[in-house]
């Protein structure tokens, strides 16, 4: 009798719960999920669906029989989307529905890194003054793959990008500063630093818009000695200055 009751339990599991299912998607997507159960049900109120990684894929609504969700951003393993909902069951003797019972729907969703397709630097040549800085401008398409990039250069001594995209001239010369998106493709741009005052401007499309102060440079300990530098400078030249008179 006990294995007998063990064995419709069983049945009953196996038949209120269903596998998960696997769903792929790629960054940006949007679907929805409709799990061919619940019209079958007759429902005790509206299912509830939750995230095992939110901020990864995110429920964008629901609705009584249905579930939007939306790819943010691609990682490794997946995400499940629950759907746990009551359901109310026929009484074969009174011809009623008044047994109340639980069941869930599980997903299984997977989100696919999209291919990066190209990567580019705007201006591809830029002209700055010894302790000057600027803003890279790096573009990869399609717009919805990683879009972190990670930058070299040539010769740190003259000039390197930092983190968040800002180029710092520290040094006379020229280096070439490269930017390699996650997938292997790379773009470079030609960085020539002058002195003060030899009439260079910045070339390519920068008219100066994306010239950045010093106080809003991150390496605070770099940009310290940079000012340093130019401090000293200037104090040179008005003693030369001074002891030409």
């Amino acid at each position: 009798m006990r294995k007998i009751f063990f064995l419709l339990l069983l049945s009953l599991i196996c038949i209120s719960n269903i596998c998960a299912e696997t769903v792929y998607m790629t960054v940006g997507d949007t679907k929805t999920l409709s799990p061919t159960v619940l019209p079958t049900k007759v429902l005790a109120g509206q299912p509830a669906w939750t995230s095992s990684r939110p901020n990864d894929v995110k429920i964008v609504s629901t609705t009584m029989y249905s579930c939007k969700i939306e790819a943010v951003k691609s990682f490794s393993g997946y995400a499940t989307i629950h759907c746990l909902y009551y359901y109310r069951e026929l009484d074969p003797t009174t011809g009623q529905y008044i047994y109340q019972r639980s069941g869930y729907v599980d997903y299984n969703v997977f989100v696919e890194e999209t291919e990066i397709k190209s990567i580019e630097i705007s201006p591809t040549n830029i002209a700055l003054n010894y302790g000057e800085t600027y803003r890279m401008s790096v573009t990869i398409l399609p717009s919805n793959a990683k879009q972190n990039v990670t930058w070299s250069s040539s010769n740190s001594s003259v000039a390197f990008v930092n983190s968040n995209n800002i180029l710092g001239a520290n040094g006379y010369g020229t280096a070439i500063v490269t930017a390699t998106a996650s997938n292997g493709l790379s773009a470079s741009c030609t960085v020539t630093v002058k002195k003060e005052g030899s009439g260079s401007e910045n070339s390519g499309d920068n008219n100066g818009d994306n010239a950045q102060s010093s106080t809003n440079y991150d390496e605070v300990d770099y940009y310290y000695q940079i000012s340093k530098r130019r401090m000293d400078a200037l104090r040179n030249k008005a003693i030369q200055q001074h002891n030409k008179k």
